[in-house]
């Protein structure tokens, strides 16, 4: 009797190599404000992602599904390929040479490691209870990052050719897969036992601290460029979302609490998922055919798989 195949994933792990050395210092059309608001994907998201990649890694050992466990290790290889890609650029724009932003990195994933060893050393049933609720935080940032991209391939809010080009193939690459793997951490935590309040009791905290929290953020990127030295203008930021330099931080504002909705399933997020599955079908081993046509906003970059 022959073994049977691998359970194979909804998931892609796909490893693009973007070249950033062209990529100017402002590269949202000079824009000093709508780049330094998107400058924090490059520092935040990659303590980000690993700290959902530590949520499940933690709850691997409670799943009894063949395909959720595939998914789980995609999910963890996909993430981990955003975090090193968005360092890269994040070095490229010498964002950790600015004062305080590499010792916040390196402290919250200080943190990070000290929770997973913490909750990993508890007895059953604490350590589950303990995963569920770290995974519960993780289902909240994906919510957050699915609306993001969501905008990304909206054009009629986000115009492509505002964007440097390696920056703009690294956030479609990036915003794709997130669309992509958004159900998977929904999926995970009703499997290894997640109720509704526990999902619910981070969103209340961390739903009215997300905008402010990016706000501030810029401001203080703003404040320490040398070239800047400014906090955010909130005539220049409506001016920037009118030209579509910058996603609509409003808009995304008034769809989080769609999260604390006893029902609420990630699947039913985005309205652009057909977009961002043909972009990430378009991305299959190949590079941009010269005679492509510029609004197609095919990527200039070949992905290993």
């Amino acid at each position: 009797m022959s073994a049977a195949a691998p359970t194979k994933p909804r998931l892609t792990v796909r490893r693009p190599v973007i070249d950033q050395s062209a990529t100017p210092k402002y590269w949202v059309l000079g824009d000093p404000q709508s780049t330094h608001a998107l400058n924090i994907l490059h520092f935040g998201i990659p303590a980000g992602e690993r700290y959902f990649i530590d949520s499940v890694r933690l709850a691997m050992r409670y799943i009894t599904d063949d395909r959720l466990r595939a998914e789980a290790k995609a999910f963890v290889g996909q993430e981990t390929v955003h975090a090193r890609l968005h360092e890269q650029a994040a070095e490229h724009l010498d964002l950790f040479d600015q004062p305080l932003v590499k010792p916040i990195v390196d402290a919250a994933d200080r943190a990070r490691l000290r929770l997973y060893k913490r909750v990993d050393r508890l007895p059953e049933p604490y350590r589950r209870r303990a995963t569920i609720m770290w995974l519960s935080t993780t289902l909240l940032g994906e919510h957050f990052t699915a609306l993001f991209a969501d905008q990304v391939f909206d054009e009629a809010k986000v115009d492509q050719d505002s964007v440097a080009p390696a920056m703009r193939d690294l956030i479609r690459w990036h915003a794709a897969e997130e669309l992509e793997h958004r159900v998977f951490p929904y999926d995970l935590y009703l499997h290894i036992g997640g109720d509704y309040v526990t999902r619910a009791v981070p969103a209340l905290v961390g739903i009215p601290a997300m905008i402010p929290g990016l706000v501030m953020l810029t401001s203080y990127l703003m404040l320490v460029d040398p070239d800047i030295r400014r906090p955010v203008s909130a005539r220049h930021y409506m001016r920037a979302v009118r030209a579509r330099r910058t996603p609509n931080l409003l808009d995304i504002a008034a769809q989080l609490p769609v999260y604390l909705r006893p029902h609420h399933h990630p699947r039913h997020v985005a309205k652009h998922d057909a977009e961002a599955r043909a972009y990430l079908q378009s991305i299959r081993g190949n590079v941009t055919p010269r005679s492509a046509p510029r609004r197609a906003h095919q990527p200039s970059f070949k992905v290993a798989h």
